[in-house]
């Protein structure tokens, strides 16, 4: 990457190696994570403290949010909100800092995309500061 070029202008893409799959990597996320709150989504995630983890994202709505296609609706966009804005954690890919796997939950179906990334980014940008207290 070249230096004049600002990391939110890089092609926003979401390559499936960097989704959490695996029944064991949930269920290490939900005993051994932490969460972030926000209205409408949470942010589970575990930092490892070896830089060979891979950095890993998942997307999770409960079959309480309705019909398989409601909460398929909230997935597509929780996937679109993170993508438009990994930037925020672009540091943390790039560098051998600790590897860390989060997982965004979805809490209700009602809810329109605006607010939706905006609670997705207030998320990251907590999520990069407990990255960057754990590297120090």
């Amino acid at each position: 990457m070249k230096s004049t070029e600002n990391k939110a202008t890089q092609p926003l893409k979401l390559p499936r190696s960097t989704i959490l799959r695996g029944k064991d990597n949930f269920q290490r996320l939900f005993r051994k994570g932490s969460i972030l709150n926000e209205q409408h989504v949470s942010l589970r995630y575990v930092i490892f403290s070896d830089a060979t983890e891979n950095n890993l994202i998942g997307f999770i709505t409960g079959r309480r949010l309705g019909k398989a296609h409601e909460r398929n609706l909230v997935r597509r966009r929780l996937r679109e909100a993170y993508r438009l804005n990994q930037h925020i954690l672009a540091d943390h890919l790039e560098a051998g800092t600790p590897g860390y796997h989060a997982a965004f939950i979805a809490k209700t179906k009602h809810v329109d995309f605006a607010t939706l990334q905006e609670e997705c980014v207030r998320l990251l940008k907590r999520l990069s500061a407990k990255l960057n207290q754990h590297t120090v």
